[in-house]
């Protein structure tokens, strides 16, 4: 099978399960209500400022450090309050990872109760891959900036600005994917620990990192695939709503449905990241060994 299929397949199997996506809508907008719920009284204290009305005419950086110093306290409680929601959302996401994969998997979820049931037996395991993640992911950027950036950015300094402008722009791309190189390598990493039932974060990412070399092509067209249909599919929302001009309830309300309509197409691509490759790693599976024996040893087919 080539990624075309595997893509196609897993779109098959999440409309059979597209439950899942509903249980994610629903946990997602618990969350948001939970999280904007205690921020109402500071942002109806901020829009009864002078703040709230510069912003309607129109915002100057140049204002930024007094209006910081006047409404410190405000600033710093939607500072804190969405730093919170990030780290929030992040645990949330990392809780829903086992329930995902019972979906896609074994098709295992009756109901959101046997959902909530699998992302909790799981959670452990993948909060420690999410620990183990976060390192790689400096190191990748540090490699990125002293290895990419960096000596691209000299050979700018000397060019025209056409031409400097070119260079970054390289820079920036080579950067995207190096970023996508690491979030699919843990992609695989958490359909190891899954598949595998594994307890090792650290052993399902040596063994996602030797199924990822060694079949590397196939790998990154699959991944290709949807991480293009979900660029475009953030470039439709951006263009479809930038054509809103938002000054009526009925467009409001208009915009609001595209809103959630974006939300669950975005919804069903980050499960169709997961349910492809899922699809692609069972369709070819490898020997089961463990530790850094799995960076040498050969794939075997059945």
């Amino acid at each position: 099978m080539n990624a075309r299929s595997h893509f196609s397949e897993a779109q098959k199997n999440i409309f059979r399960n597209r439950a899942v996506i509903g249980y994610l809508y629903l946990i997602n907008l618990l969350l948001a209500i939970a999280m904007t719920l205690p921020m109402v009284s500071n942002i109806e204290a901020l829009a009864s400022t002078a703040f709230a009305k510069d912003l309607i005419d129109g915002f100057f950086l140049d204002y930024l450090p007094d209006y910081w110093q006047i409404y410190s306290p405000a600033f710093a409680t939607a500072m804190r309050f969405s730093l919170s929601f990030a780290a929030l959302y992040v645990i949330i996401n990392v809780f829903l990872m086992g329930g995902i994969f019972a979906t896609i998997a074994h098709s295992a979820t009756e109901g959101i109760r046997e959902f909530l049931y699998a992302s909790a037996t799981f959670f452990g395991r993948y909060f420690r891959l999410f620990l183990l993640a976060l390192p790689f992911l400096v190191l990748f950027l540090v490699s990125f900036a002293l290895g990419i950036l960096a000596p691209l950015s000299s050979i700018a300094e000397s060019l025209q600005p056409d031409s400097a402008n070119r260079i970054y722009i390289i820079a920036l791309v080579l950067g995207f994917l190096l970023l996508n190189a690491w979030g699919m390598l843990f992609d695989y990493s958490k359909i190891v620990l899954f598949a595998q039932n594994r307890k090792s974060a650290f052993k399902s990412f040596l063994s996602a990192t030797a199924f990822v070399l060694k079949n590397v092509l196939k790998c990154s067209r699959l991944y290709l695939i949807n991480l293009t249909i979900l660029c475009l599919l953030f470039i439709s929302y951006f263009a479809l709503e930038s054509t809103i001009p938002n000054t009526t309830l009925l467009q409001t309300f208009g915009l609001f449905v595209i809103q959630q309509i974006f939300i669950v197409a975005r919804l069903w691509m980050k499960v169709s990241f997961f349910a492809s490759q899922h699809h692609f790693y069972t369709y070819v599976p490898e020997p089961k060994t463990s530790g850094l024996r799995e960076l040498f040893t050969s794939a075997q087919r059945p």
